[in-house]
């Protein structure tokens, strides 16, 4: 369907192509067509400057045509103008990009609700004759900045967070942005409590999408929250991540961590450093008040500009209103939204049901005003709080299923002001009782270690003793947690034998740290797996090795295979120590490694110690690692004290964790000092972590100078994670062992990627790094480079996976058969894929489905990996 309204500008008047129903080559080139009109190729050719085989070739379908072309076509046929082609130029994204695939749940941004992704609704006036959902968009001062940033960031990936108050603003700009300047790309919002289907989107192949993660501290705190390391994947795949965050959100998260404490925003500091920040401020400017005014005709934006004592966009939201509404409630409507408010500050993530306001509205009463409560005090109190101001927001909003109310969403105004105004303020302790009985299972965990932040153990017990009562195999082991703390052995045991299996994990741990064998015996005897195999780890782990294998030898007899399989196993690693050891002592790497291990895994401590005392690196470590999880510090510090770097190394790693960084780096400067190259390195990369980068940097020119092999790379990462990729090129390059070091000089690779800089990449990738290869190889794909990427192709290297991808995501499904059947397992595993999709696609047109012959070699249909071999690491 190409035929519609009149075009902008265009010569045709009703019956003229509309460019907003365009989605294939074909409609595209018919709509070209009907543009043309009655004008000749010679006209066109002198009007646009474009060759007569261009013009055929996107007239017949023959081509996709650049934008370039299609703007100088537009404006031949008379469509003049950003405004009028912009149209235009939308539809050739869509054709442009119709190959590749829609991600689940999707829509094109163009046709995204925005009350629907979190912008808050309008007020409404009284005689308003504007009967849309929102009002015009006020141009703000930011705009500039944050749609060059959406735009930057869909070139090569990236992440770009909005950072203000509530009801400023931020998710309508967010919105606008994204809708000016990728109009045409997909959209997902994710649920904030599913960050499971973020980690399967990084691992997908999608491209043009834009991941919206408005209010991003509800993905950060989700059941699963947000990583640092899901979002780099998600960014390296190419993908848009927006997002906004309340200003004293972003402020909690990036505080400097407290030296000795838990660092509980240690993930949200890292992933918020990987943003672009668009500061909000709270009240619209001089010049954007000004530039409302253009749109005063719609009397909502009149009336916000009239009241000048209240922000505008908080006006337009209700929001000061809806503060106003709370404070001034009656007692009962008070309390039901103070409670609503203080449930959410306590973690509670699904929308609290009525039984648990009307449970916990009490808490906030006085006696005499529980006894006055009439029979209709909870319905009057809902009909209140869930009251629409002026059209737009309430202060509660009813949640749920189709004639059915389930819970009660809080405002995020208030949110914000109760987390301001009560974050010091205790929470009676009916409420907490009133969560306790009537939480939603899916809160018990952030309510339980909410309880413990605030000295509630009392009700973090109860909850984790329901959920644990559920099956909740963690919840039973923070319930165990806690009984040991309280001394309550023989409830934890009691709760272990009726089943509870959190609780058999705990116990069964506090009797291996106990030494307890016997209690361990015991449990293994009445049938506890955990506990048999607990009690062989530990015999083996004391030397006891023929007691240990006499259980396993009654459990074999019993018929359990795995038994029988791990008494072989020990009986060919005890014969294959001394061949281990002469090899070792001939100064073979694995032989070391491996003879360390079963060293400690059979008890032979003294050996080990033995070893390490000769000189044996591995033996060291190995002694080191397991003084640490012995916490025999005492004997970690004498060895560090006595020159053994691995301990020194160890000990440095320990105290850093515990926040006593001044002195693991003096323990790593004294063994530096001594020579040890490692020390220096470990040193060097704890100074950077500290914001010491100057020191780092000089520490590691040093040791480069004088050939340490682990030196250089971390000196390249390091110039080029501060902005000096040119001298990090020229470390990289300037070493002769580069070939095998270059494998960790990811961080360099990232820089290139992330500033597009191709040609210094190709540079590294020839000299053998791979995370060049796969940062390039993504490039070369995003770019379309097919002939670079088939010159560089071979059968197993990124090269391949990604011109194998890039053949399917274009249909080149002819020449991908031809690299399968030359043996490219990638190729055939890209295949396959495309080829299942193709054949379990569903779509809305059935006349449109497609039958699909798969290829004799099929084996595993929609399977992750090919057949015969693991798909290379796509980077």
């Amino acid at each position: 369907m190409v035929t519609g309204a009149a075009s902008p500008n265009g010569r045709g008047g009703v019956g003229s192509p509309d460019p907003e129903q365009i989605e294939t080559l074909a409609e595209l080139a018919a709509a070209l067509r009907a543009l043309r009109g009655t004008r000749s190729y010679s006209s066109l050719e002198e009007r646009s400057a474009l060759g007569r085989s261009t013009i055929s070739e996107m007239l017949n379908a023959k081509s996709k045509p650049t934008e370039e072309t299609l703007v100088a076509y537009l404006t031949a046929c008379g469509v003049k103008g950003r405004q009028a082609q912009a149209p235009w130029l939308r539809a050739r994204e869509r054709v442009e990009t119709g190959h590749l695939r829609r991600p689940a749940h999707a829509v094109r941004i163009r046709e995204a609700r925005p009350l629907l992704l979190g912008v808050h609704p309008s007020i409404r006036v009284e005689d308003e004759r504007d009967t849309t959902e929102l009002p015009a968009y006020v141009p703000r001062d930011f705009d500039d900045e944050l749609r060059a940033a959406v735009t930057t960031a869909a070139g090569q990936g990236g992440f770009v967070l909005l950072i203000g108050d509530s009801s400023v603003g931020k998710t309508r700009a967010l919105f606008e942005a994204v809708l000016a300047e990728l109009p045409e790309w997909w959209l997902i919002h994710p649920d904030a409590d599913d960050g499971t289907g973020l980690q399967a989107l990084a691992a997908e192949e999608v491209r043009r999408t834009v991941v919206w993660l408005d209010e991003l501290q509800d993905h950060l705190d989700g059941t699963v929250p947000l990583t640092t390391a899901t979002t780099r994947r998600l960014i390296g795949a190419g993908l848009v991540l927006v997002g906004t965050l309340w200003s004293d959100e972003y402020t909690r998260r990036v505080e400097a961590r407290v030296p000795g404490r838990p660092d509980p925003h240690a993930n949200a500091r890292k992933l918020l450093d990987l943003a672009h920040l668009v500061r909000v401020p709270e009240a619209f400017t001089p010049a954007e008040r000004y530039r409302a005014e253009a749109y005063s005709a719609d009397r909502r934006i009149r009336v916000a500009l009239d009241t000048p004592d209240v922000g505008f966009t908080q006006f337009l939201a209700a929001a000061p209103q809806l503060a106003t509404r709370w404070m001034q409630a009656d007692p009962y409507a008070k309390a039901l939204i103070t409670a609503a408010l203080d449930i959410r500050r306590l973690g509670a993530r699904v929308p609290p049901s009525r039984e648990l306001l009307a449970a916990a509205v009490p808490g906030y009463l006085t006696p005499t005003q529980q006894a006055r409560a009439d029979r209709n005090w909870l319905d009057a109190a809902l009909e209140y709080a869930t009251t629409r101001l002026h059209g737009a927001a309430s202060a509660l909003q009813p949640t749920g299923t189709m004639g059915r109310t389930t819970g009660y969403l809080v405002a995020d105004y208030l949110r914000q002001q109760a987390n301001r105004t009560r974050r010091a303020v205790p929470v009676p302790d009916a409420v907490w009782q009133a969560v306790v009985d009537h939480h939603h299972p899916r809160d018990a965990q952030p309510l339980a270690q909410s309880a413990l932040a605030r000295g509630e153990h009392r009700h973090a017990e109860a909850l984790y003793r329901r959920a644990a009562d559920r099956g909740d195999i963690w919840a039973g082991m923070q319930l165990g947690k806690l009984l040991l703390a309280a001394g309550r052995i023989e409830e934890l045991r009691a709760r272990a034998d009726a089943g509870d299996r959190g609780a058999n994990s705990e116990l069964v741990r506090l009797l291996a740290r106990e030494g307890d064998l016997a209690g361990l015996r015991a449990r293994s005897h009445a049938g506890d797996p955990q506990a048999s195999t607990t009690l062989v780890t530990m015999l083996f782990g004391k030397g006891r090795v023929e007691e240990a294998l006499s259980h396993l030898r009654a459990w074999a007899d019993a018929g359990d295979d795995n038994a029988a399989r791990q008494i072989q196993e020990v009986l060919d690693e005890q014969e294959g120590l001394t061949e281990l050891s002469v090899r070792a002592d001939a100064g073979e790497v694995y032989a070391a490694h491996r003879l360390a291990e079963l060293l400690v895994k059979y008890g032979r401590i003294e050996e080990l110690r033995a070893r390490a005392d000769s000189g044996d690196r591995y033996a060291a470590h190995t002694l080191a690692k397991l003084l640490e999880r012995r916490g025999e510090v005492g004997e970690l510090r004498a060895r560090a004290d006595a020159g053994d770097g691995e301990a020194g190394g160890v000990l440095a790693d320990l105290l850093a964790g515990q926040g006593d960084v001044d002195e693991a780096m003096d323990i790593l400067r004294g063994l530096a000092g001594t020579g040890d190259q490692e020390a220096g390195c470990q040193l060097a990369d704890l100074l950077a972590e500290h914001g010491e980068v100057d020191e780092a940097v000089a520490i590691l020119r040093v040791l480069t100078d004088s050939g340490c092999d682990s030196s250089w790379y971390r000196l390249a990462n390091l110039l080029a994670e501060h902005g000096d990729v040119t001298e990090a090129m020229a470390v990289l390059l300037a070493q002769p062992h580069a070939g095998g070091g270059l494998a960790n000089a990811s961080g360099v690779a990232d820089v290139l990627a992330r500033e597009a800089r191709i040609d210094d990449l190709r540079t590294l990738a020839d000299a053998g790094s791979r995370p060049a290869q796969e940062r390039l190889a993504i490039l070369l794909a995003q770019l379309g480079h097919f002939e670079e990427l088939r010159a560089r192709a071979g059968l197993f290297d990124p090269f391949a996976w990604h011109l194998n991808a890039l053949l399917a995501r274009s249909g080149l499904f002819d020449e991908l058969r031809e690299r399968a059947n030359a043996g490219d397992p990638s190729a055939e595993w890209h295949l396959d894929c495309a080829l299942f999709k193709q054949n379990q696609a569903v779509e809305d047109d059935a006349s449109d489905q497609v039958t699909v012959f798969l290829p004799p070699w099929r084996t595993n249909i929609g399977g992750d990996r090919p057949p015969h071999a693991a798909a290379p690491d796509p980077g």
